[in-house]
């Protein structure tokens, strides 16, 4: 049985669709709210749209960035407002049609309320400092590229919890052997959850030097702009290679979250 994620904008204390009612006819509430979709083309097809048992097939988005396709986040914004909710939806023997996912009501087996940040998007982004790579005393790219590396992968292992384990018998491994045991426990809908089963986006941009690094960092785990810390790690190379053995700061990984918080740290930094 293969379970898909699915995503709808819907409002559940109302019984009408966006540009359908249940039985076909128009619904006329895009046109009443003035979203920026109202003039979509949306054919009707009762036949397509009703299953063998007279159910109704329910629209949704495939992702969060093919669900743009039919929303802005403008109006995600209006119809927000009038009560409308993101929805993640686990749903099994739907049907792929186009840019959209039918599915049933009675085939939903999870239905997950999602953040407003997410309709804006979840991203990873990788902070390095311009002043080592330009100029007389520039490191390698490719120094430079296992620097970003760091940052992503160290920003991303803060989602992760760790437990020291001993191994019984009966187990593939030599009984009485101590090990270290990883786990990544995340809610639905999380922005961890939303980046890892989406696109991976990552942004690289940078700072002019360590200064301005720094203070990136110290503003993400700032509680009054983010009650909720946003996942950082601060990379400092050990200079072994490079930097004349001085251990060096290069790079800063914010992130998978939200865009919208990233971008208030770093929407304005120039891409690398």
């Amino acid at each position: 049985m293969e379970v898909k994620r699915v995503y709808r904008i819907e409002n559940k204390d109302i019984n009408i669709g966006f540009w359908y009612n249940s039985d076909g006819t128009p619904s006329g509430l895009a046109q009443k709210l003035g979203t920026t979709n109202k003039d979509m083309p949306m054919p009707y097809d009762k036949a397509k749209y009703t299953s063998h048992t007279g159910e109704p097939y329910i629209c949704a988005a495939p992702s969060l960035e093919a669900l743009l396709h039919w929303f802005g986040r403008e109006d995600f914004e209006i119809l927000t407002r009038e009560g409308f909710k993101l929805h993640l939806y686990e749903v099994i023997n739907c049907i792929e049609d186009g840019p959209q996912t039918l599915f049933l009501r009675s085939q939903v087996l999870s239905d997950t309320v999602l953040s407003d940040e997410a309709m804006y998007g979840v991203k990873q982004v990788i902070v390095v400092r311009k002043d080592l790579i330009k100029g007389e005393h520039a490191v390698r790219r490719g120094k430079m590229m296992a620097q970003a590396c760091h940052a992503s992968l160290g920003s991303f292992l803060r989602w992760q919890t760790r437990e020291m384990v001993t191994t019984i018998p009966g187990g593939a491994l030599e009984p009485g052997q101590r090990y270290q045991r990883l786990h990544f426990e995340f809610m639905l809908g999380s922005p961890f959850d939303l980046w890892l089963n989406g696109l991976f986006t990552k942004v690289c941009v940078y700072v002019d030097g360590e200064k301005e690094l720094r203070a990136l960092y110290e503003l993400a785990q700032n509680d009054e702009l983010f009650p909720i810390p946003i996942p950082c790690s601060l990379i400092t190379d050990s200079g072994l290679t490079e930097f004349h053995g001085v251990p060096t700061v290069t790079c800063l990984g914010l992130g998978p979250w939200f865009s919208r918080d990233l971008d208030k740290l770093t929407g304005n930094l120039p891409l690398l």
